[in-house]
């Protein structure tokens, strides 16, 4: 009955000039033919990106940058942990500052109100280590409050030679600070960065979606430093104090939406280099639950990308809408090809059953960068989560906010914060 009813609707008189359009553009095989070129070359290119990150963190930093660093380099650094209510592990994580192996070091809580329930448990840590303080930066009015909250600690910090910003949902290893702060032992780096290894450990759908999202984040944003040093991530990130004061970060933070994509626009402005450390790169198994909130998590990295690097964001959309395109066609060519006289090739099948199965092989080798429990789901749920994935950058294009953690920000076309508002 509904394949009459589709051939019904197919041979009506106002379909037809459609239909014998889009019969000619198939029959002459351009349709398949360049979506089978645009696949090749999107699961090409994925999987050089993939290869290179792990080259990038198992060869080239550990065998050729590290090595050329300095060991002996230790200066005092201001470690600044901006904090908002209590996350998974939070007292064990942000505990965890207090016993990395660095001898030269304070440690700076921040947090938006005393109200916040996480002002108890810092205090009761702030009461057993004399390194540590707390700052309260009241609720920001013309920055995203994470900014705010680093801001307000800087003013307080204790004359240091590198700032440290770390993230409360992580919990470094002794080393940690040693390794991130020891690059900028070399004159020409100003700015170090390391990432998390988000990984489910319950095999969740919403935690799978999520664990995807970071981990293509995670060798985008390799590549990206390694080529142009634009690939930091504030949960782990260090800048030389004369860095920040000459390029005029204080400032910039003041009226901008993030802290770690907005100082990658000033790096690349003044021409400055930073670098990813491999040995930074810390794993965390705190997954959001659901797929709508990793939608929400990954639209609002990508409206950084818009708000500070315009090019990349636009390469992103155009990538994006090639991708969604080649998903859709698996439906399409199946329709077609059960409804009308053209195969399931010829109608475009074999590029969208390419770049599905292609784009999905490249989490095979994820566990050679990271712990993956969950990978059979992992990569059973990667079809889903890469849509996911491709409709919250589309969300991009019709917004000019961002919401975060209670407050939504009104950007102007420069990135600015014109407003901002407590949800």
């Amino acid at each position: 009955m509904l394949k009459i009813c589709a051939k019904g609707i197919f041979e009506h008189t106002q379909f037809e000039e459609i239909k014998v359009n889009l019969f000619s553009l198939l029959n002459n095989g351009d349709i398949a033919f360049y979506s089978l070129f645009m696949s090749g070359i999107i699961v090409i290119g994925l999987w050089i990106a993939t290869f290179l990150g792990i080259i990038y963190h198992k060869i080239i930093y550990p065998k050729i940058f590290k090595p050329s660093y300095l060991d002996s380099y230790h200066p005092k650094c201001s470690v600044i942990i901006p904090c908002k209510g209590i996350p998974q592990d939070f007292e064990k994580n942000i505990g965890s500052f207090t016993e990395l192996d660095y001898s030269n070091y304070e440690i700076i809580y921040t947090v938006e109100s005393e109200l916040d329930p996480a002002v108890p448990i810092i205090k009761k840590i702030v009461k057993k280590d004399p390194r540590t303080s707390f700052v309260i930066a009241g609720i920001t009015h013309s920055c995203s409050q994470k900014n705010y909250n680093m801001i307000a600690a800087i003013e307080k910090a204790n004359n240091p030679e590198v700032y440290v910003f770390a993230d409360s949902d992580i919990k470094p290893n002794k080393n940690w600070l040693t390794e991130l702060i020891k690059p900028l032992s070399k004159n020409n780096i100003s700015v170090t960065t390391g990432f998390r290894w988000l990984y489910s450990s319950t095999g969740k759908i919403g935690e799978l979606t999520n664990a995807y999202h970071n981990s293509l984040l995670f060798i985008l944003f390799s590549i990206a430093s390694f080529i142009q040093n634009i690939g930091l991530w504030g949960g782990s990130m260090a800048i030389k104090k004369k860095e920040f004061e000459d390029m005029g970060v204080k400032d910039y933070w003041a009226k901008t939406v993030v802290d770690d994509i907005s100082l990658s626009k000033l790096i690349k402005k003044h021409s400055k280099k930073s670098v990813m450390v491999s040995t930074c790169i810390t794993p965390t198994n705190d997954a959001l639950q659901s797929i709508g909130q990793s939608i929400i998590w990954f639209e609002r990295q990508v409206m950084f990308l818009k708000a500070y690097h315009k090019s990349l964001w636009i390469a992103a959309i155009m990538l994006v809408s090639s991708c969604l395109y080649l998903q859709f066609l698996l439906p399409f060519s199946l329709l077609l090809a059960y409804f009308t006289n053209k195969s399931f090739f010829s109608a475009g099948g074999a590029s969208s059953l390419l770049f599905i199965l292609g784009t999905m092989s490249t989490a095979l080798v994820y566990p050679i960068l990271g712990k993956q429990p969950t990978l059979f789901r992992f990569l059973i749920f990667q079809p889903l989560s890469l849509h996911t994935l491709l409709f919250g950058v589309l969300k991009t294009l019709f917004t000019n906010t961002v919401t975060w953690s209670g407050f939504v920000y009104k950007l102007n076309f420069r990135g600015i914060v014109i407003s901002v508002r407590q949800k």
